[in-house]
């Protein structure tokens, strides 16, 4: 019954986002990215006259969530989106298949902003294909510039999604020595130094979560960013962390700490790819941006683990639909209620934001 309500109030919101985008045309006799850029400049000299207007700022960004999330659902401007970032590229990176891989890496390479020229030739070349699709008149000059700026943060929010797609990609490897370090890092922090275990394989690192003997073979869900996520988690919230793999107190309800972690990277890549993210990464500093991942991910641990032991699961085969459930949820907020402003409310509390 839940399942079918959701699906029909998403059915409804689509019906009625259509509907709102088809009477702003009407009236306005503007194309929706068109109106979002008209609408971005006004809130850009309302900021420029006074720039303690945290109101004026707060539109500015609201804005360019629209802009962004419009690009995402326009088919005529699906090509732009991919330009950007924006949209999911070759269903091999789901897998860690190089060709997915060398294409990401192709693609950052290319935005870089140690690379200003082919970064501005790109995003020139982006302006060009909305341009010529909404016939915006060359005469236009201020709808082109506050456009320019509006693709550039949209690009910001690309880099970061595709960044993330490919740490997903990359797949660990005991031959990779940083991967070494942060698995042993991992180790230390969850066991509060306990002995590693002697080789690559072996049961005692179920210890942490993981299923298999080898954590190669758990990795292969998250691969790096996986890895990276873990470690983040484990050194910035350890107490947590270690509360974490002792509960439930019904051991037979407790759940595989690690190959939760892995699943939980998989999932938040997957809902950057989706969109979910757009408003996190918007308001986040450019330099700041991966590490605004890793800040959703410990809520969404958060979130999923309060939800486990408030279910008082009898054994971990309860753990699968109290998890999918979770994230659904998680997902869902994020989408509905991701403003700038509410979407701080999720940010993990500082239990033991540093502990060593």
């Amino acid at each position: 019954m839940q399942e079918a309500a959701r699906t029909t109030h998403s059915v409804l919101g689509l019906a009625l986002r259509r509907l709102m985008k088809w009477l702003w045309h009407v009236v306005t006799g503007k194309p929706e990215i068109l109106r979002i850029a008209s609408a971005a400049a006004a809130a850009e000299r309302a900021t420029s006259n006074d720039v303690r207007n945290s109101a004026a700022s707060r539109d500015t960004l609201d804005l360019e969530l629209a802009f962004v999330r419009a690009l995402r659902r326009s088919r005529q401007l699906s090509d732009a989106a991919e330009m950007l970032g924006l949209q999911a590229l070759p269903a091999g990176v789901a897998t860690g298949a190089s060709r997915g891989r060398d294409e990401i890496a192709q693609w950052l390479e290319l935005v870089n902003d140690n690379n200003p020229s082919t970064r501005h030739a790109h995003l020139e070349a982006v302006l060009r294909v909305i341009v010529e699709r909404k016939r915006i008149a060359a005469r236009d000059t201020n709808v082109h510039d506050q456009l320019r700026s509006l693709l550039q943060r949209a690009l910001h929010v690309g880099e970061a999604v595709q960044a993330a797609l490919l740490l997903r990609a990359i797949p660990f490897s005991k031959e990779n020595p940083d991967h070494e370090l942060l698995l042993k890092q991992l180790w230390r922090q969850l066991t509060d130094g306990a002995p590693q275990p002697e080789g690559r394989s072996s049961r005692e690192w179920s210890r942490i979560g993981f299923q298999g003997a080898n954590p190669a073979t758990d990795f292969r869900g998250g691969g790096e960013l996986a890895l990276r996520q873990l470690v983040f988690f484990a050194n910035e919230f350890t107490l947590e962390s270690r509360r974490y793999l002792q509960e439930p107190h019904n051991e037979l309800a407790r759940y595989p700490f690690a190959c939760c972690g892995i699943g939980l990277s998989d999932a938040i890549a997957r809902m950057a790819s989706r969109g979910a993210l757009d408003a996190v990464l918007l308001r986040a500093a450019p330099s700041g941006r991966m590490r605004e991942l890793d800040v959703v991910y410990a809520s969404a641990w958060r979130t999923f683990h309060e939800m486990y032991i408030a279910a008082a699961p009898a054994t971990v085969m309860d753990f699968p639909p109290l998890y999918n459930r979770a994230m659904s949820s998680f997902e869902r907020e994020l989408f509905e209620h991701g403003t700038l402003d509410k979407i701080q409310l999720i940010s993990p509390r500082p239990l033991d934001s540093k502990h060593n």
